[in-house]
């Protein structure tokens, strides 16, 4: 469910260095994420994720009850959001 109320709020823009340190951390890990991977990668709350999940353009992926992050868009995404 999206609210509507969530569409305004932006993901702090991040410099190169510390995003890239998140990337190499994703090398490892599964093709899909949870929530909870996702926050920890983030070092965010799980509800502080749930507010970034439902906005345009994040990787998520429903499978029946469960929501996924897919890890090679989750990158991309992730690239969109540094500063130079």
């Amino acid at each position: 469910m999206k609210d509507s109320h969530l569409k305004d709020i932006n993901i702090a823009i991040q410099p190169p260095e510390y995003v890239a340190t998140i990337i190499k951390e994703l090398r490892d890990m599964p093709v899909f994420l949870t929530i909870r991977e996702v926050g920890s990668i983030l070092r965010m709350s799980k509800p502080k994720v749930y507010s970034y999940i439902h906005q345009k353009g994040f990787p998520l992926i429903q499978i029946d009850r469960k929501l996924l992050v897919c890890k090679n868009e989750f990158i991309k995404w992730l690239k969109t959001k540094t500063i130079n």
